[in-house]
Formats: C-alpha cells, sequence, structure tokens
C-alpha cells in the first residue's frame, strides 16, 4: 500500500489528507488554509467586484474548498465535533463565495422541517429540526443516508412554506445519524429572518 504524502505546510510531518491548490495538506491545515483562502477571496471580490478574472479566480477556488471538505467530511477518518463544524463552516462559506457574495452570518436557529427525497429506488421522507441557518443554507440532523449533489424537498412544518435544497455536506455522527450541510435552491429568505439586522450584530 502507498504510503500518503506528507503534508507541506512548514514544519508537518502529518501525512496527506487531501490536495488544496495543488498543495498536500493534513487535515488540521487544510483547515487553516482553506479559511485563509476564502478570507482572501472575500477581500479581492471586495477590491475587484467586477473583474471577471477576479469572480473566476473565486468561484474555483469556493468549488475546490466545497469538494475537498466535503470529500473529507464524508471520509472513513473520524471526525471530532469541533473538526465536523470547521468544516461544515468551510462548506457554507464556499457556497456563499460561488454565488459571488460576501461571507453571510450564521445563527443558531431551530426550525422544524420535513425532509423529503425523491431519488430513485430510494424515496423518504423525515421530520428534523435545524441545527444553524443561514441566509442560503442549513445545518441539521438526518436519519437517512444521503450523497453529496443529492436534491431535496424542505419544507417548513411551522408556517408550510417549501423550497428545493442540494447536499452539499454530510457527516455521521451517531446510531446511523448524519449531520448534513444544504443549500437552498429557489426561495428568498426561506427562514423569513432579518439577516441585515444579523449581519450587523452577528
Amino acid at each position: 500500500m502507498t504510503e500518503p504524502e506528507p503534508c507541506s505546510f512548514p514544519g508537518c510531518r502529518e501525512p496527506s489528507a487531501t490536495l488544496l491548490v495543488y498543495r498536500s495538506l493534513c487535515r488540521e491545515h487544510f483547515l487553516i488554509v482553506c479559511s485563509a483562502q476564502l478570507d482572501a477571496s472575500v477581500q479581492l471580490l471586495l477590491e475587484r467586484p467586477f473583474r471577471g478574472t477576479s469572480s473566476g479566480l473565486v468561484r474555483q477556488l469556493a468549488t475546490e474548498c466545497l469538494s475537498q471538505a466535503s470529500a473529507l467530511a464524508g471520509g472513513t477518518q473520524t471526525l471530532s465535533n469541533l473538526e465536523r463544524a470547521r468544516l461544515l463552516d468551510i462548506v457554507l462559506w464556499a457556497s456563499d463565495l460561488s454565488r459571488h457574495v460576501r461571507r453571510g452570518p450564521r445563527k443558531p436557529a431551530s426550525f422544524p422541517v420535513h425532509l423529503h427525497s425523491e431519488e430513485p429506488g430510494q424515496t423518504w421522507q423525515e421530520d428534523t429540526i435545524t441545527r444553524i441557518v443561514s441566509r442560503d443554507g442549513a445545518a441539521l440532523e438526518c436519519g437517512h443516508q444521503v450523497r453529496i449533489g443529492e436534491t431535496l424537498r424542505v419544507i417548513r412544518r411551522d408556517t408550510g412554506q417549501q423550497t428545493r435544497a442540494r447536499v452539499l455536506f454530510r457527516s455521521d455522527i451517531q446510531s446511523g445519524r448524519q449531520e448534513i450541510g444544504i443549500e437552498l435552491l429557489d426561495c428568498e429568505n426561506f427562514w423569513a429572518m432579518d439577516w441585515e439586522a444579523a449581519e450587523s450584530t452577528g
């Protein structure tokens, strides 16, 4: 069996867990470097918001961060609660940037929702509660196995409002349950929150 490449971060001797911008990185240094790169991308958009090259670079980095973070979360290695939370934050942050918007606030919030999957051969429905919400997404627990990229229908049980959502993140937690991160696809302000106020106080 081939030994993994060492992490390329200066002074680190841990084995590589993933690649980011052609660099081999262990899990801890992926989290550090990815966060720094995403933060730099925000600054790039603020300084040159209308230049196509800037937007293209930001979208490319956001896509890579999202893909690698999702792969690490769904891998075979056990994640700590802190690592899982940091990976989920990167996924939601990268999703924001892929739409060329700056990082939005995340707020702990418990909204009762109904999830409905119509994947061929494995239709299911489930009631659950959000843990964290953002302007265009949410984190919540799910008792069914989902895959990255799968589309779910999300229905708020308190208002009946519904939308489609794409699974961006999945990580096993316990007893067959998963924590998943979703991106809302076709609904404005699904959570009916004052995001301008949340941004100024968050």
